[in-house]
């Protein structure tokens, strides 16, 4: 028997929770609550306390909205903090309920970074209830109980077609598989532990060699179950992937809760999420001002969207398989989508309202984002592929040893215009199947470039095809993304080595390509130093045709995507303010962002160097000669600015304040109904490139924003409805 002491109210709490009873008032840090200001006992004495109720930072609350019937109702959310806000040595409690926080992610001061946030609360339908964070003294270390692993859950699915047989989420209970091991047999392969939730997650396999189900299952202290079922076409190298045909029934406690027939591509996967019992059909509404000040998502400026902002948005939390949903159908051709940027326009919409439209859009969409063929699960783990175990592999682009596929190809995912995944969605939910989808993109868009451009290690080198200029900035966000927000720690889960080694690896990727960058293009110590360069430059890749329109660039120049390279600097900009933990060396990240600003805060110069107002640039100098990638020779910024103004045949502009932003390849002004309009174009995107200068603290950096900014037609008429660029300094 453990003789470790417990005292009286350890006891009463522990004891009445493990038996199903909701205990008001207690609130289940991990560590220890905090007592009353004065703690008194009938006959005795009144004492002060010493407990810590408040930290360095004020937290916001969490809006819980149910449409079940009134009653105690379990929930779990993820949650995001500010740096300094919940201290190392502190956890977040919330006072008059039943209340746990699991956290997975730290800043590099030791704050808490990201926690998965559960509890048992008192709901009134359709009666937003506030529930008040607060920090008391603590630790997250483990508890004296945890809610046990369920003994009978009544789980199954069906299948009949290419895929037959009934298969049980009884038949993988108690069954160890955390060492996995092999693809043979069901079993639980992660635990994630507390006192009001226990996480458990299953894998099943079916009678077909790459169909296999995944249960995720959250069990509470007051019996409450949910089970978010997944289907996955997706290992990595086993032979002959294709399509399967099926007709699938799932049941939970004797009730179906989908039927259907499919038609499942390779490497793509779906899923829903059910309760054993009653739904308590609870939406979050998570502080829009407070998830910006955490630095986590961006700090879009704009805050009132009308209604017809969200009239077009998928609106089902339990989308149908493979849902388009919001998507584009071919990401090849998507241009200005919705879904481009540092987030989709649903998130980026929560991050300004915290609308429930926008959460349910967002959950949709992340389901629906199954039905891309990135879901390419590692059969030798059973988890998604570390890229330093397939050094030489890639996926369909015909370097190294490629994946095997078959049958028709899913909707086409580009990694110069896929969109960030899962990030806020795990944000928000705290679910894994959201974190997945984020580690599924990022695995599979380094897998698809060149294995000798990866210099060896995670280098996402801007010299090869799937990494154009754009390409390399959303490649760059989605793996500081992925990088910010995977585990570093799980409470009392198992095994963490194996999830945390994802971590490592996301943020290797970003040491490699932050010091690639840096040997390369800004100091010039690799490649005889060809690629050094004043221009902000990162990459030499694109060659337009054509300076702009229908005039010849010169013949000698290279003239490349100035206006990618504002993607680039956002990227760059966010990814830097995610605290990412364990990077060997985050100086060389800001040093390849400082770079990365220098290029567009020359575009706000003066008449003698170059225009503010000309700053909207499309097609731009940046090359002397036609060998790229092998040898390319970049421009001085006067060499290229020269250039510019010589081939397009540009007057020189006034520079007073208050003039007009002009098209990027004539003296024509922008105006509202032009592609360039700077609610939701060109120039929003230079904007917001010059505000997260700002808030890196780049000299000059204020009063450039300030001055493009005071252009007469800096339209922000869309950034309310449309806020993917609408980002202002913090």
């Amino acid at each position: 028997m453990d003789k470790k002491r417990i005292n009286r109210r350890e006891f009463l709490v522990s004891t009445a929770t493990a038996a199903g009873v909701i205990v008001p008032g207690v609130a289940w840090p991990a560590g220890r609550p905090c007592p009353p200001p004065t703690l008194g006992v009938s006959g005795g004495t009144t004492a002060p306390t010493t407990c810590v109720r408040s930290g360095p930072g004020q937290l916001p609350k969490l809006v819980l909205t149910s449409r079940s019937a009134d009653g105690a109702h379990a929930w779990t959310f993820g949650h995001p903090f500010r740096q300094g806000d919940v201290p190392s040595g502190s956890v977040v409690t919330a006072e008059g309920d039943v209340f746990q926080m699991d956290v997975r992610n730290r800043w590099p001061d030791g704050s808490v970074k990201f926690a998965v946030l559960s509890g048992i609360t008192s709901l009134t339908r359709n009666s937003p209830k506030p529930i008040a964070l607060t920090v008391a003294s603590g630790n997250d270390g483990p508890t004296t109980f945890n809610v046990a692993e369920p003994t009978a859950l009544d789980v199954s699915i069906t299948f009949s077609g290419s895929v037959s047989g009934t298969y049980t989420l009884q038949s993988a209970l108690g069954v160890n598989k955390e060492t996995w091991g092999s693809r043979a047999g069901a079993g639980r392969v992660r635990r994630i532990l507390g006192p009001v939730m226990s996480e458990f997650h299953y894998y099943v396999p079916t009678s077909d060699d790459h169909v296999a189900v995944w249960f995720y299952v959250r069990h509470y202290s007051n019996g409450a179950t949910e089970v978010e079922t997944v289907v996955e076409n997706g290992w990595l190298l086993v032979p002959a992937p294709g399509q399967r045909e099926y007709t699938v029934t799932l049941a939970i406690a004797g009730r179906t809760r989908y039927t259907g027939t499919l038609s499942h591509l390779h490497h793509t996967r779906w899923s829903r999420a059910d309760w054993v019992g009653p739904d308590p059909q609870i939406v979050p509404k998570h502080d829009p001002s407070y998830l910006r000040r955490t630095r986590l998502v961006p700090n879009y400026g704009y805050t009132a969207p009308r209604d017809a902002a969200f009239s077009s948005f998928a609106s089902d939390l339990n989308p149908v398989p493979f849902a388009q949903g919001n998507w584009a159908t071919d990401m090849f051709g998507t241009g200005a989508h919705p879904a481009i940027g540092l987030l989709p326009k649903w998130e980026a919409l929560y991050c300004t309202s915290a609308d429930p439209r926008a959460y349910v859009a967002m959950i949709s969409n992340n389901r629906g984002a199954g039905r891309y063929g990135i879901h390419y699960r590692d059969e030798t783990t059973g988890r998604i592929p570390r890229y330093m175990s397939y050094k030489n592999n890639t996926l369909t682009s015909g370097w190294g040893a490629n994946a095997p596929r078959g049958g028709p190809n899913p909707p086409v995912w580009d990694i110069a215009h896929h969109p960030s995944l899962g990030y806020l969605a795990y944000l928000v939910t705290g679910r894994w199947l959201m974190l997945e989808e984020l580690q599924f993109s990022a695995s599979s868009m380094i897998l698809e470039t060149n294995p000798v451009t990866r210099y060896g290690g995670g280098v996402l080198a801007l010299i090869n095809a799937p990494l154009t200029e754009r390409g390399a900035a959303w490649a760059w966000r989605t793996m500081g993304q992925a990088a910010a927000v995977s585990p570093t720690q799980i409470a009392g889960g198992a095994p963490l080595t194996a999830d945390s080694s994802m971590q490592e690896q996301w943020a290797r990727s970003i040491d490699d390509t932050a010091a690639w960058n840096r040997a390369r293009y800004v100091d010039g110590t690799i490649d005889g130093g060809l690629h050094r360069n004043t221009l902000g430059w990162l990459g030499a890749y694109v060659n337009y045709n054509t300076a702009g329109g229908s005039i010849p660039r010169p013949p000698s120049e290279f003239w490349g995507p100035g206006w990618m390279q504002r993607f680039q600097n956002i990227a760059l900009g966010h990814i830097s303010d995610l605290g990412i933990e364990g990077l060997a060396s985050p100086a060389n990240l800001a040093v390849m962002r400082d770079h990365s600003y220098e290029g567009v805060l020359r575009l706000i110069g003066d008449d003698s160097s170059w225009n503010w107002r000309r700053a909207v640039t499309y097609a731009f100098p940046y090359l002397k000669n036609g060998s790229k990638p092998a040898s390319p020779v970049f421009m001085s910024t006067s060499e290229s600015f020269a250039s510019y103004r010589a081939t397009l045949g540009i007057s020189a502009l006034s520079a007073a304040a208050g003039g007009t932003l002009k098209q990027h390849s004539t003296d024509l002004d922008i105006t509202s109904s032009d592609s360039s309009n700077v609610g939701t174009g060109y120039g929003a995107v230079v904007a917001a490139a010059l505000a997260m200068a700002v808030d890196h603290g780049m000299q000059g950096a204020r009063a450039k924003y300030a001055l493009f900014t005071s252009a007469s037609n800096f339209d922000t008429s869309l950034a309310h409805d449309d806020p993917n660029w609408a980002i202002v300094p913090r």
